[in-house]
């Protein structure tokens, strides 16, 4: 009886041609052999303590995990600076003209109106923009006024605090992060256009922003900055070089 013969066929790349022979493995770097879903060293460079069953490289965000980059503190800050930057080559400067105003707020819990023009012929004001009340470095910044304002009565000026944010709770704030030491008051949407205020393009909130504005109507001192601390100590400089000019 013919019998067919069966053809052998011819070994393939990386694998013996004797049957039931294991195609060699990987060199690791160390250079000890690693078979497929062992731990190891991975394309990072690192220790790996889990399995790595695909060979190619690890996508962008998993390495940025590997080096102990947090990207959401990464936007946080980015979007911070971005902020920052806005309010700095948005604000008026240091000879322009104030606007008038007359605003409405409180102050130790009581109303109160203000309007700039009767308040200069007492003396320079000090007008802080800040975002809202009832904000973390917002408290701190007017709770830093109130524990310095003897020093800017000293010096012959007014201290008023102005925001867009939280507006209702303003009589609340006026006691328990002024201390009742000075008046704080909304602002409208005009106001924040003209003193170039507005913490971001198209939002309805104030940045933070000092104005030092002399007896004549105009700013003396402009500071924008997110950093709620340095801007009494930057505000009391301005006034004590005005004295010091006349």
């Amino acid at each position: 009886m013919f019998r067919r013969k069966h053809r052998q066929r011819p070994p393939q790349p990386g694998h013996s041609a004797s049957a039931g022979t294991a195609p060699p493995q990987a060199e690791e770097p160390g250079g000890s052999a690693r078979r497929r879903g062992e731990p190891g060293i991975n394309r990072l460079g690192l220790q790996s303590s889990f399995p790595l069953p695909f060979p190619r490289p690890a996508p962008h965000w998993l390495q940025l995990a590997y080096k102990g980059i947090s990207m959401r503190r990464f936007l946080i800050a980015s979007a911070a600076a971005v902020l920052t930057a806005s309010a700095a080559l948005a604000d008026l400067e240091a000879g322009d003209a104030a606007p008038d105003f007359t605003v409405e707020g409180f102050q130790a819990g009581e109303a109160q109106s203000f309007t700039l023009s009767e308040a200069l012929a007492n003396g320079p004001v000090v007008a802080f923009f800040f975002p809202a009340a009832f904000t973390s470095g917002c408290e701190a910044q007017a709770a830093n006024f109130a524990e310095n304002i003897e020093q800017f009565e000293a010096l012959g000026a007014q201290v008023i605090g102005l925001t867009a944010g939280n507006v209702d709770r303003l009589s609340e704030f006026s006691t328990q992060h002024c201390a009742d030491a000075f008046p704080v008051f909304a602002v409208s949407d005009e106001m924040i256009g003209d003193y170039d205020a507005r913490l971001r393009p198209g939002g309805s909130w104030t940045g933070r922003i000092t104005y030092v504005i002399d007896q004549d109507s105009t700013i003396a001192y402009h500071y924008a900055d997110g950093n709620p601390y340095p801007h009494v100590d930057n505000s009391l400089t301005a006034l004590r070089a005005m004295g010091e000019a006349e």
